[in-house]
């Protein structure tokens, strides 16, 4: 993966970019399904098929002033250690890693990608920065825009964009916020949060969304439906959800401060002593510490000059990212190895005192 290196100065703009709300919201995401019509669906399309739709759009980008900022990666050709590094980057799934004649198209600041043959021929993923899912639509749109003038989509005026997955039928269009909730996980509130969202029509799954579990209290919340809604009405509705959960969370935690500051200070500090001076952590471990750490900075328990440190320490941490940035071979690359390596990079950040320093609250609330 030679366009990712050096991989520490080569992260996704949305981890460091500017944006709002970034003390809750880590990113927002926007993701269109096509197909192309006359085309079986994926799960029925033969090889030559297959391969005729990633020449189709690769042709289609080629022509575009785009074209120039733009990664084509052809997953045929990757080793696994490749393409679980693309994953840790949210540049692929885990279904769009299985089988073949699969490809990903991305611009060099991976703001957008564009998977070809996943569970749909064509799904258009925007990524941006804190909550800001108009710009994330607004970038999936344009693309969108640029593919349906050159091909035509598989399209009825009674449901809308057809799709492998019904759920996704009518707009083709998910949203989803990845939310950092350390008050409501440690009220034991996300249960509740889960079955209202449910009533709703949104979903809350964990880092790596469907089918991934959640650490360090990292969600992310999705609209379940898009049949019978207009984008609009998708958006609105995320937005209510989200100004909802970050009342919710921001209120949490200033209770947490006021009646609980001196547990929530003992556990931030001993978080952040641990991540100076530990020899080997797993990925579950750090995930969390690094929560405590981030919750810490929210309350002024420990500050931080800028969050997206901790962004950039979310991709940087994981397994195959630590391979690339200490140059290991795959070979040597044990569960021992990783969590050595990870434990290195982590005390890397948190040893200099130019990046964090700890403070300590005189506050007459605690208890």
């Amino acid at each position: 993966m030679s366009f990712f290196k050096p991989v520490e100065e080569n992260l996704p703009a949305w981890l460091t970019d500017p944006s709002d709300y970034s003390d809750i919201a880590i990113s927002s995401r926007a993701r269109i399904a096509r197909n192309l019509k006359g085309y079986p669906y994926c799960q029925k399309i033969s090889p030559h098929q297959a391969k005729e739709i990633i020449e189709k759009v690769n042709n289609i980008l080629k022509k575009q002033k785009i074209s120039k900022n733009i990664m084509f990666i052809n997953l045929k050709f990757l080793p696994p250690v490749s393409k679980t590094f693309l994953k840790e980057r949210f540049l692929a799934t885990e279904y769009l890693l299985q089988g073949s004649h699969k490809e990903i198209i991305a611009d060099k600041k991976e703001s957008y990608a564009i998977l070809i043959n996943e569970e749909d021929h064509i799904r258009i993923q925007a990524i941006t920065g804190g909550f800001s899912i108009d710009k994330a639509y607004k970038k999936a749109s344009s693309i969108e825009s640029i593919l349906e003038d050159n091909v035509e989509f598989d399209f009825t005026e009674h449901f809308g964009y057809l799709t492998a997955c019904p759920t996704n039928t009518g707009t083709g269009l998910r949203i989803s916020v990845m939310l950092h909730l350390p008050g409501l996980t440690l009220k034991k509130k996300i249960k509740d949060m889960l079955h209202s969202l449910a009533e709703m029509g949104f979903s809350i799954r964990g880092f790596y969304g469907e089918g991934s579990d959640s650490f360090g209290s990292i969600y992310q919340i999705s609209n379940q439906h898009t049949l019978g809604l207009s984008e609009k009405d998708i958006l609105k509705k995320m937005s209510h959800v989200f100004h909802e959960i970050y009342s919710m969370e921001i209120k949490v935690q200033k209770e947490l401060k006021v009646n609980n500051l001196k547990s929530i200070r003992d556990r931030v500090n001993q978080s952040f002593h641990l991540l100076q001076n530990t020899d080997s952590l797993d990925l579950k471990h750090s995930l969390e510490l690094l929560s405590d750490i981030r919750l810490g900075h929210l309350l002024k328990i420990v500050k931080f000059p800028d969050l997206s440190i901790l962004n950039k320490l979310l991709i940087l941490i994981q397994p195959m990212h630590l391979l690339n940035l200490y140059n290991i071979s795959s070979d040597d690359f044990n569960k021992e190895a990783e969590d050595r390596l990870r434990a290195t990079i982590l005390r890397k950040y948190f040893q200099g005192a130019k990046h964090v320093r700890t403070v300590y609250s005189q506050s007459p609330t605690d208890h």
